[in-house]
């Protein structure tokens, strides 16, 4: 599953390169540079899932004004399913920064501080991807049935996103 973020793509064919390079495997990735390679794939990953996350609440809310009630419910359990996706690579990520950090300080001070817990929030995308592919032409149909522009339902999810989210939040 490649997203929709290219920035992904870039990052799968560098790891790929990297991989395949025919200097020997020693010589180009070390235990150290793979965790960062690593991280940055799930970051980017994180965001494509999120991304996918606000097309989908979207359709979801497009549904529920036209009252289809069974399509709102299914895009609304996608986005939220996006965005828990996006929570455990955010963790991933956490835990490869963590292990870049203690393999290239091993005995220091460094290896022991904790690493600080990436927040996952709609805030953190570049609302650009809104005027884009398939996210612009939702976005789009977005704004004309509902009057509310795409940045301004992004800042709500943001603004959600912060908050405590579970499956029994209404």
């Amino acid at each position: 599953m490649w997203g929709q973020n290219p920035k992904t793509r870039i990052y799968v064919l560098g790891a790929l390169a990297l991989l395949h390079s025919p200097l020997s495997f020693a010589d180009t990735i070390n235990q150290q540079n793979a965790q960062v390679v690593a991280e940055n794939l799930n970051r980017a990953a994180s965001d494509d899932s999120l991304e996918s996350s606000t097309v989908n609440a979207m359709e979801a809310m497009m549904n529920m004004a036209a009252l289809n009630v069974t399509g709102a419910v299914s895009k609304g359990m996608q986005a939220y399913g996006n965005y828990r996706n996006s929570e455990g690579l955010d963790r991933t990520g956490d835990r490869n920064a963590a292990l870049s950090r203690a393999m290239g300080s091993i005995g220091s001070a460094a290896a022991a501080a904790p690493t600080k817990k990436t927040v996952t929030s709609y805030r953190r995308l570049d609302p650009g991807f809104l005027r884009e592919g398939r996210a612009a032409e939702v976005a789009a149909e977005f704004e004309r049935r509902s009057g509310m522009p795409r940045e301004q339902f992004l800042a709500a999810l943001a603004d959600a996103s912060e908050q405590k989210i579970s499956r029994r939040d209404p």
